[in-house]
């Protein structure tokens, strides 16, 4: 992010590294930071995916209207993402261009297709074909997830129904958490009276329920259909008082029939009163789908949000030497941060983050409950805020690195759209190409990524994983780098090991919170809590 960096949306791509520089102050000063010069593409308008608000459950109008495009195969050059920090720099222009845009309409069914291509090799998270009706609502065709987009070409085909009207289509890709519309835009028409041989589709709920264990609340659902149906999103919808999505993560490309599926979740909360329903993505439309009801996170301790789980391990696993430990048993006030923590502990504080959408700022860090406290939202200013707390591996006052090392945290964070988290470890030297590893990353409102970029060539990822685990619970990850190998593991388990692209000099470990993609609603806020962080030394 602002020079230290960003992080990709759903783990969508290209995290930039950070430059952290050695200081005996308690802040990253802003004039030690040199300035990010922008050169990725910025993003059109996205066909966002946002639920409908009072729709009826088989109306086909409980799609939520996505916003007004502006079609162009190269976006702006004006905003970066927050997964592309300190790396923009280096980053070379990406360009985008479509072909082979086709639909063929045979009633109320379309079936379209198109070949995207990038000027060079990209991960997406997302790509696809966007659909938008005559009133701008989002009418996308499903969209295939992950992997990635090369020169050569990848060609998307699709089919869902319609109803009667005209709808614009065109090609899409997500890349570093931001939407890319990509080549030409056309039209298709489903005329009136259209129908396909399928019958007309109701849904309903039964079995709504929550239950609030502290700020941990589990709600379950089971969505039915009157005939079997591929769902692109399903699960449990929430808003709070003022209206802000707060969903529980949703299952894909889901099948929904007359015996009806069920979806459990659990995911952490503020204190609030909280409503919440069934809901399902049927042919790009939103369907919110029976009764609604109501649960409440009452406040503990005054409103703090509270720690828990697993203790921080007493001794270093063998082969490798504890340097560094922190649980967070002493509190400190938000606004006072590092305070008693001043001995151990940096963070950045009073500049931009890399998408220039949102500040650092170490005064919304706090220690309570033991655990570290980054309480994200919008600041007096009207800006978003972030924090990257950094912990001290030595007592000389100044950030510092080691070659290799096992780097482990607890923590949870509450789902919050516009935000999210890089875990890195970043070269001591400042030098990008010497390599970069990242994990924990993504958006609070997606899933948690691991990103290995490779040494010579950051701007490319030499491997990623998608864990296919959300924020909301409290989980463990651990970065294990050793000569020649990295160990990502999650919650004790080991889910991905990388031996090609290893770096080999000295890199530091930044704990980086901030805005993403076209950043968070004003209203966003939350909590990122760390329970206890360790640090080893290589034995080897």
């Amino acid at each position: 992010m602002s020079v230290l960096r960003s992080f990709s949306a759903r783990g969508a791509g290209v995290i930039l590294g950070v430059a952290v520089l050695a200081l005996s102050g308690s802040t990253l000063a802003s004039a030690q930071m040199p300035s990010p010069t922008p050169v990725l593409p910025a993003l059109s308008a996205a066909p966002a995916d946002t639920d409908a608000d009072g729709a009826e459950a088989a109306a086909a109008d409980a799609a939520a209207a996505g916003p007004s495009i502006e079609l162009s195969s190269t976006s702006r050059d004006d905003t970066l993402s927050a997964a592309e920090v300190e790396k923009v720099a280096a980053q070379p222009h990406v360009s985008y261009t479509g072909s082979g845009l086709v639909a063929a309409v045979n009633g109320s069914t379309v079936t379209a297709s198109v070949t995207l291509k990038a000027s060079r090799t990209v991960d997406v998270s997302e790509i696809g074909i966007c659909v938008r009706d005559s009133a701008s609502g989002n009418r996308d065709f499903p969209k295939d997830q992950g992997g990635n987009l090369p020169i050569t070409g990848r060609t998307i085909l699709k089919t869902q129904t319609f109803q009667p009207g005209t709808y614009t289509y065109w090609g899409c890709a997500k890349v570093n958490g931001g939407w890319y519309n990509v080549g030409q835009a056309k039209a298709f028409t489903i005329k009136a009276g259209a129908t396909t041989s399928t019958a007309h589709v109701s849904y309903s709920t039964r079995d709504l329920d929550a239950s609030v264990n502290g700020s941990s609340v589990t709600a379950k659902v089971t969505i039915a259909a009157t005939r079997s149906v591929t769902a692109g999103q399903a699960g449990i919808c929430v808003k709070n008082a003022a209206g802000v999505n707060q969903d529980f993560v949703k299952d894909a490309g889901v099948t929904l029939g007359t015996g009806g599926r069920t979806f459990t979740k659990t995911k952490s909360y503020v204190p609030g009163t909280y409503t919440y329903w069934g809901c399902a993505m049927v042919n790009g439309g939103w369907y919110n789908i029976g009764e609604k009801k109501t649960f409440t996170v009452r406040a503990a301790d005054g409103g703090r949000a509270t720690a828990g789980g697993e203790d921080m391990p007493a001794d270093a696993p063998g082969g490798w030497t504890r340097v560094f430990s922190e649980d967070f048993a002493t509190a400190q006030d938000k606004g006072h941060f590092p305070g008693v923590y001043g001995a151990k502990w940096r963070s950045y504080h009073g500049f931009p983050d890399t998408s220039q959408k949102g500040d650092y700022d170490q005064g919304i860090i706090s220690v309570h409950d033991g655990a570290l406290d980054v309480n994200l939202g919008t600041g007096a200013d009207g800006r978003p805020k972030g924090a990257a707390p950094i912990p001290l591996l030595d007592d000389s006052g100044k950030v510092t690195g080691q070659v290799y090392g096992r780097y482990t945290m607890r923590f949870k964070a509450d789902n919050m759209p516009g935000y999210g988290m890089a875990g890195l470890l970043w070269p001591s030297s400042g030098t990008w190409a010497d390599g970069e590893i990242d994990f924990p990353e993504g958006a609070f409102d997606g899933g948690i990524w691991a990103y290995t970029h490779c040494v010579g060539n950051p701007q490319k990822n030499c491997s990623y994983l998608e864990t296919g685990v959300g924020w909301s619970g409290w989980h463990t990850a651990t970065i294990e780098w050793m000569p020649g190998r990295i160990n990502y593991i999650l919650d004790g388990k080991v889910l991905q090991t990388v031996t090609k692209s290893v770096p080999t000099k000295a890199m530091q470990w930044v704990l980086q919170t901030g805005t993403m993609g076209d950043g968070p609603a004003k209203g966003t806020k939350g909590h990122l809590l760390i329970d206890w962080v360790t640090v080893e030394r290589w034995n080897g």
